[in-house]
């Protein structure tokens, strides 16, 4: 009787809080046929600051409902695809910022918030806290330090787990790229635009540098002010390496599909979560898509295919698009403190 009323409590919180998304959903959809190029996050009341003072629940619903809107189609799609990547961007900025768990959907979160309020009803909503959910509850809802403890994933059959390195962090970065654990400063948007030189780029392929000015592109688009700012000076520093060479026009990708969005480290998440300050970060997974058959998981880090190491997203793209659709590409991928050997047969591109 207990657990069916605390069932009942949940549901009607999240069907509260669910709100929120319709009417999100609903305005989407009015003013898309009043679109104009000068239209910011602030101007449409989608930035971090409107979402600033939420709980952890309502910024799930909030940043749930837009990513379902990331893969709609028909009018003015291009326009609700934008606006709702720039909803995400913003909520995420400040779930990180409110020290929420991420990546949860709207069962999970409505669970941690309940539990935080009702201690004794754990064991009877235990099974349905997201990986890392009791640890955030016993510590009263604040991210856990981390950890250099192996986690036992069932990703599938064939996947192997190797614990981290905890010797040195050069045992670590020589291999696949430090964590901050190790005794690492804490990094920051402000370090990382810092490093946004020419310099950087110009031992990088003709493919690289076309591919990332491309993702600073997109970066300019984001909600986040920090990650235009990035955006703008990767872009600076691209478009400066990318005039000293000569560069045939880019050509259409041949690889297979893995079926994730992918995206540049976070700094700062990094550092407070302890994760790789090198790789690709997996943004979201794509149902029913090769990705999620094989076990990927979002906030994974992508630190190898096979034996090449990946430094960033664009290291990712250029590593996948060279292998064939119907083929495996063996991941190397981080998630909370070990790293897994991850099988992916890759699909057609769409």
């Amino acid at each position: 009787m207990q657990i069916t009323k605390t069932m009942r409590t949940v549901s009607l919180a999240l069907a509260a809080s669910s709100m929120a998304g319709c009417e999100i959903a609903a305005v989407n959809g009015v003013i898309a046929d009043a679109y104009t190029s000068a239209e910011t996050p602030e101007s449409l009341g989608i930035a971090p600051s409107n979402y600033r003072g939420k709980s952890c629940l309502e910024l799930a619903v909030e940043r749930n409902s837009a990513q379902m809107q990331l893969a709609y189609t028909g009018d003015h799609q291009d326009y609700v695809r934008r606006n709702s990547q720039w909803t995400t961007s913003s909520v995420e900025q400040v779930e990180r910022e409110t020290g929420c768990l991420p990546g949860t959907t709207n069962q999970q979160a409505g669970a941690i918030e309940y539990v935080l309020k009702h201690p004794q009803d754990l064991e009877a909503l235990k099974s349905q806290l997201p990986p890392g959910g009791l640890e955030y509850i016993q510590a009263g809802g604040k991210l856990p330090e981390p950890q250099h403890t192996a986690v036992i994933a069932m990703v599938n059959p064939t996947t192997t787990v190797a614990p981290l390195p905890t010797t040195s962090s050069q045992n670590v970065g020589a291999r696949w790229g430090a964590t901050t654990p190790e005794g690492l400063p804490q990094s920051s948007f402000d370090q990382w635009i810092a490093k946004e030189t020419p310099e950087k780029y110009q031992e990088r392929s003709c493919e690289y540098l076309q591919r990332s000015l491309v993702a600073s592109q997109n970066m300019e688009a984001s909600a986040d002010n920090e990650v235009r700012a990035w955006g703008a000076s990767k872009k600076s520093a691209v478009s400066t390496a990318l005039a000293s060479k000569t560069c045939p026009a880019p050509i259409p990708t041949t690889g297979g599909r893995m079926g994730a969005g992918i995206g540049p480290m976070d700094p700062v998440k990094a550092a407070r979560l302890g994760m790789p300050l090198s790789g690709a970060s997996i943004q979201k997974v794509l149902p029913g898509d090769p990705a999620e058959q094989a076990g990927i998981k979002f906030a994974d880090v992508v630190v190898a295919v096979g034996d090449t190491v990946i430094n960033d997203d664009i290291d990712l793209l250029i590593a996948l698009s060279k292998i064939s659709p119907g083929s495996i590409a063996r991941l190397k991928v981080w998630r909370k403190g070990a790293y897994l050997t991850v099988p992916v047969v890759l699909a057609t591109p769409l």
